[in-house]
């Protein structure tokens, strides 16, 4: 089951990758990455950089245009990402919804609709079924927790508020319900339609911060109240645990976080299999990325020693996003021009990409300083 090479052992089905794209690397703008005109390369460079895996997002919007209308060209869109991962040796996990609803879903009252959970089963099973060959894991929602309190936030009056004064906080128990009937809802639809994908969800673990300003958004104060997503988890087939975090304040702040969410996780879904689907920090400063990350698989490590059952971790993000702001650094492990797009995989690419590669965590000793290679030579 392990390898046999000096380090922590990596289960021999164990998830490494990447995010690939969604929405913010997605665009055809001269703004955006490109990612989805450009990913059969990108998945070839994660591979050549020795990563196995990587995270796939499909856009409801863009799938279901109106109520019981589908994109035939955009289920068609997705389906060549997915292919374009398994033909690079990239065993891709799709998540079906991130934060943005379509419009027509949310002029129906968005998760608190009386027909939210029937509506949004109906796509993930069809999407699912479009996409979902060659396709081991599916994630229902990313990110419940926050999908709430940002709809807790957009509403007028007293839980706006509210939303306003605490950030991202879920004040609004009739969006949370919502949600988890939704998701319930989506994995019994996904299993009915004969998938043999292992479904799941994703919720954030732990409280994290971003950059000043109004625009930045910041998840402080995420606790027990969290818990009813996880507690939703049950009867799944794994939980995703995201921790990445927006404010490059150096990762000593952040040392233990995700190890802290990956046991707070467990401590109420029991044995469930957990992935960390999203860990990472924004910043333009590669070194920092490195020590953050490394302090993160470092967590993953202790969490394998300790018994936990981690069965992958996916690196936020593979590509960098654009366009940058203060609020919104640079996240990725891949650099690309804002005009040309041209893909420059940074150091600490070429690092994480090793440790993917060897199939052995770090040990403790020197997780934390780790060696930074000469940066790969770029890809036009």
């Amino acid at each position: 089951m392990f390898s046999s090479a000096p380090g922590v052992p990596l289960p021999h089905d164990f998830l490494f990758g990447a995010t690939g794209p969604v929405r913010a690397t997605d665009g055809g703008c001269r703004t955006a990455a490109d990612g989805h005109h450009r990913w059969r390369e990108d998945a070839g460079l994660l591979a050549e950089l020795g990563f196995g895996g990587c995270r796939l997002g499909v856009d409801w919007a863009r799938v279901e245009t109106a109520p019981g209308r589908f994109s035939l060209s955009a289920l068609d869109g997705y389906r060549r990402l997915v292919d374009a991962a398994l033909d690079q040796g990239l065993r891709p996990l799709v998540v079906l919804q991130r934060h943005s609803i379509p419009t027509w879903f949310a002029e129906r009252g968005g998760w608190s609709a009386p027909d939210a959970a029937d509506l949004f089963a109906r796509y993930a099973a069809l999407a699912t079924r479009a996409v979902g060959i060659g396709v081991r894991h599916v994630c229902t929602i990313s990110g419940p927790d926050i999908a709430a309190a940002l709809d807790a936030r957009a509403r007028p009056g007293p839980a706006a508020a509210q939303g306003r004064k605490d950030r991202l906080r879920p004040t609004d128990p009739r969006v949370a319900d919502g949600l988890v009937r939704a998701h319930r809802r989506a994995v019994q639809a996904i299993k009915a339609s004969g998938s043999h994908v292992q479904v799941g969800w994703s919720v954030a673990g732990e409280p994290q911060s971003s950059g000043p300003g109004p625009d930045c958004i910041a998840d402080s104060g995420r606790d027990t109240r969290a818990d009813v997503f996880l507690e939703a988890a049950h009867g799944d087939d794994w939980i995703g645990v995201q921790t990445p975090t927006r404010r490059p304040t150096g990762h000593a702040r952040h040392a233990g976080t995700l190890g802290r969410a990956l046991r707070r996780i467990a401590d109420v879904v029991g044995d469930l299999p957990l992935f960390v689907t999203a860990h990472g920090i924004a910043t333009d400063d590669d070194t920092l990325r490195v020590a953050y990350t490394a302090a993160g698989l470092d967590d993953v490590a202790k969490a394998l020693a300790g018994g936990l059952d981690v069965r992958g971790y996916l690196h936020h993000s593979a590509l960098d996003a654009h366009p940058r702001t203060p609020c919104h650094p640079a996240s990725g492990l891949i650099a690309v021009d804002r005009w040309s797009h041209r893909r420059v995989p940074k150091p600490s690419a070429a690092w994480l990409g090793g440790i993917a590669r060897s199939r052995r965590l770090p040990s403790s000793h020197h997780v934390h300083e780790p060696a930074v290679p000469t940066p790969r030579k770029p890809v036009d």
